[in-house]
């Protein structure tokens, strides 16, 4: 399906994480508009109960001044400086809003490889289970049937007959009367056998 030659063409971008930064390039414009009435208007966005732009937002904001409180790290192979970092406090007007879109779509892209990393290591460890079960619960020699034995001792009747209406009164206090009587007071100060 992710192939260009098929008549059905999947993105091979996420489409929420399309939806997560369009709702924050929406409202990063927005906030901060050369217009006066959307100025004071300020109106909301609604984007459902699981995830909040604001949020997200200001989230990416945070992160971007946290990035640039840490300074330029090295990644990779690659040394000191070979890459030229763009700060939050040195930006304005549509490269901030860039930034925080950027921001936004990285951690929506580190969330999805988590995902697909946490899927894989299910299907392996669901794999072991399902062959550990096996292994432990199957039988091959089920189906062969077993010798006869000699000298398995039955045990005798039972010369009591079983009771099975519920203890009276006399039988719970007996009981009762047998347990030790230093137990600890409850949580809410009684303590549990009477004195």
């Amino acid at each position: 399906m992710y192939c260009r030659k098929a008549k059905l063409k999947l993105p091979m971008k996420s489409i929420l994480k399309e939806y997560k930064s369009g709702k924050a390039r929406l409202l990063t414009m927005l906030e901060e508009p050369d217009d006066p009435v959307v100025k004071t208007v300020q109106p909301s966005l609604k984007t459902g109960r699981k995830w909040k732009v604001t949020e997200a937002v200001d989230e990416a904001k945070e992160c971007l001044k946290m990035k640039e409180v840490i300074g330029q790290t090295q990644t990779d192979r690659r040394g000191l400086g070979s890459t030229t970092a763009k700060w939050w406090s040195k930006t304005e007007g549509k490269e901030k809003r860039d930034m925080i879109i950027d921001e936004i779509r990285n951690k929506e892209d580190s969330t999805r490889v988590k995902k697909a990393v946490q899927q894989s290591r299910q299907d392996r460890d669901r794999e072991e289970l399902e062959t550990h079960l096996k292994k432990t619960y199957s039988d091959p020699t089920r189906e062969i049937p077993l010798e006869e034995t000699t000298g398995l001792v039955w045990p005798a009747a039972p010369g009591i007959k079983f009771d099975s209406k519920p203890p009276s009164l006399q039988e719970v206090i007996a009981v009762v009367n047998k347990a030790r009587a230093k137990s600890a007071p409850g949580p809410n100060g009684v303590p549990y056998l009477p004195q």
